[in-house]
């Protein structure tokens, strides 16, 4: 029997700078009346560097009304439901308080492939806004003070009342290190905006929330194997020929990209460490053991093969073998160490390919070798 032990070396580049979205509403002197908002925010994040937040709505102004400060000035904004978290869950009633916090929004996000689901915590407050003589206090359009977003108070200016108010929304750093695993995570927020007096609904902000995450955790994954060094027997037949042998053999393996199998690329890099000037640069050996040197007769040559997705690439010795993401295919959901849910795993199979020859050109011993398998990926997060 012939075997041949196959080790993997993990490698991985990924972009870490950080895409966020900011919307600041611009000012204007005209009153405004509430509106619905329908939008996207997407960011991009490694999770190796994180950034220090990520902005769903910055000053978002409902609106004022210059000659009734009271319409928006005590306006507020509330959640359907203070329980369920599916499209945000935080304060459902106003309230008049006056005191400096903040509230937090508990929001569903779900994992578009393997449907993970995590609650993460948003942090949201109101400040009130004014304009003339209600801004003169502050130096500028909006109070330095934070209020819980159902908090009605607005503090005036030398007896002016502000005439309305901006929401800010974002997800932290220590919220977003909580995602479990890369991939696309996604979660669908709705603010009802209330309007001051009369107390009534004015508007419904939604947000399709999109996070493009990469763990950073990127590996090959043998199932036969586990979590140990893949062994390997080249499976050499007699073909009845001459006495030659041939042979085939296989190993599955789980390609998982750190991002949720939605990287632009993975990329495969084969090598025997062997150096011969007499062979194909697609060959790879094993050597006899013992051998003093590495001429035909102390070697056997064969091929390898990566196949996935009902298709077949053949290695060439220590070059990169690309597989585009438009022909990943089929993906498993597989425990992984180091990550506490299943992850989409890219499925494929290493095949190594010996061509037939004659026993008799062989030295009779034991043939081994070490294959380097190396894996990177190029994420498309910049």
């Amino acid at each position: 029997m012939h075997f041949l032990t196959l080790s993997s070396r993990i490698y991985k580049w990924v972009g870490i700078i950080i895409c966020g979205t900011m919307l600041i509403t611009p000012m204007a002197h005209a009153d405004q009346e509430a509106s619905d908002i329908n939008k996207i925010v997407t960011a991009a994040v490694s999770k190796q560097k994180l950034p220090s937040k990520i902005d769903i709505f910055v000053r978002e102004i409902a609106g004022w009304k210059v000659d009734d400060a009271r319409r928006w000035g005590y306006g507020t904004y509330l959640c359907d439901s203070s329980t369920d978290p599916q499209h945000g869950a935080c304060e459902t009633s106003a309230k008049y308080s006056g005191g400096e916090a903040e509230s937090e929004i508990v929001l569903t996000f779900t994992e578009r492939k393997t449907k993970n689901s995590v609650n993460l915590k948003l942090i949201a407050y109101r400040q009130p806004y004014g304009r003339g003589e209600a801004a003169r206090c502050t130096g500028g359009y909006f109070t330095h003070e934070h209020y819980a977003i159902n908090d009605k108070f607005s503090p005036n200016c030398g007896g002016y009342l502000r005439q309305g108010s901006g929401l800010s929304v974002y997800i932290s750093a220590d919220q977003l290190a909580l995602l479990p695993s890369g991939g696309i995570w996604e979660a669908d927020l709705k603010i009802n905006v209330m309007q001051g007096e009369p107390f009534q609904k004015a508007a419904e902000w939604r947000v399709n929330i999109q996070l493009n995450i990469d763990d950073n955790a990127a590996q090959l994954y043998f199932p036969a194997f586990h979590t140990a060094t893949p062994r390997m027997a080249l499976n050499l037949r007699d073909t009845g020929k001459n006495m030659a042998g041939a042979g085939h053999s296989y190993l599955d393996m789980c390609m998982y990209d750190g991002y949720g199998a939605n990287s632009q690329s993975l990329q495969l890099t084969l090598s025997d460490g062997v150096m011969l000037p007499d062979r194909s640069s697609t060959d790879f050996t094993i050597i006899k053991q013992g051998a003093l040197n590495t001429d035909k007769s102390q070697r056997i040559d064969f091929q390898a093969f990566v196949e996935w997705n009902g298709m077949t690439r053949q290695f060439t010795n220590q070059s990169a073998l690309v597989i585009p993401r438009n022909d990943y295919g089929d993906y498993r959901l597989v425990m992984l160490p180091g990550i506490n849910v299943p992850v989409a795993c890219t499925l494929g199979r290493l095949r190594l390919s010996t061509p037939a020859f004659d026993h008799a050109t062989k030295a009779a011993g034991q043939y081994s070798g070490t294959l380097r398998l190396e894996f990177k990926v190029e994420t498309g997060i910049p």
